[in-house]
């Protein structure tokens, strides 16, 4: 049985997100746990909760969030019936990032689904802060999904890389599996720039090669462009249902915000975004 993590903070945005994971897995038996985290909005972690007051707050934020969790499985059961589908809800004192990693953790989470906000003036965080942490932080695959976007059959999905990743089948299984359930059209696409394969890198697309045999794929090869430009290029010319990406140490983020990863792309999520940690033979993200 699948086990899938769904953050909610029950906004619009959140429940999208749920929708989609519902669709998406509607064939899949899958164990799904809605959680929600809260503190109290005067609350101060440098104090400890003694007065009664303080208690009383606390008690009304807990039940609070124990209801709203409530209703939104009873919301769910009612608009996605699915025997395939089990819930548990988990009502949590702590911080969103906090709770995820010990929830991966205990329950062996195999994939989290979260909804993501569009940048607004400055900030130009396109993911919303709490999506950051999650990819950036935890070792397990993240599913973000665009502020409002609808379910629809992942028909073509696009996996950008630079063939220098050992390919292991547990970091890509996500990807794997979901090719394989859905029966998707895989676009592996390779840019360049004055550049070709190194002998390491053809070994780590003929592993990949063997790890998509079964699976329909088509390797893309673009010489002379920059991995941004190549995926805008893509992006405008094939209709993309999933982009995929590897995250690895710091680089992902390092290269996402620079800026020009952003601008170029136009990486506001206009497309689910599937964030696959790079693992290490024994297993653990790198």
């Amino acid at each position: 049985m699948k086990k899938i993590l769904l953050p909610t903070d029950f906004s619009e945005n959140s429940w999208n997100a749920i929708c989609y994971a519902l669709e998406l897995f509607k064939t899949t038996e899958c164990l799904l746990y809605l959680v929600h985290t809260y503190t109290p909005i005067l609350y101060n972690p440098e104090l400890s909760l003694t007065s009664r007051r303080d208690l009383e707050l606390m008690d009304i934020t807990r039940k609070n969030s124990q209801n709203r969790l409530k209703k939104t499985k009873e919301k769910i059961l009612e608009k996605y019936p699915n025997d395939k589908h089990q819930f548990e809800t988990i009502s949590s004192f702590n911080t969103l990032q906090s709770e995820i990693e010990k929830l991966t953790e205990a329950h062996a989470i195999e994939l989290i689904v979260m909804g993501t906000k569009g940048a607004s003036g400055i900030q130009k965080i396109l993911f919303g802060t709490n999506t950051i942490h999650a990819i950036d932080k935890t070792k397990c695959p993240i599913l973000a999904i665009p502020q409002k976007h609808p379910f629809s059959p992942l028909v073509k999905i696009l996996f950008p890389t630079n063939y220098e990743v050992n390919f292991q089948k547990e970091t890509l299984k996500e990807l794997l599996e979901i090719g394989t359930n859905n029966h998707s059209m895989i676009h592996i696409l390779n840019a360049t720039y004055g550049y070709n394969l190194s002998t390491q890198q053809k070994e780590n697309k003929l592993q990949l090669e063997k790890l998509f045999h079964g699976i329909a794929h088509l390797f893309h090869f673009v010489d002379n462009q920059n991995t941004e430009e190549t995926i805008e290029n893509f992006k405008k010319n094939t209709p993309i249902d999933l982009i995929v990406m590897l995250r690895y140490k710091h680089t992902f983020f390092e290269k996402l915000f620079s800026g020009s990863l952003i601008h170029q792309i136009g990486f506001h999520l206009q497309k689910p975004l599937l964030v696959l940690p790079v693992l290490k033979k024994n297993g653990k993200s790198d």
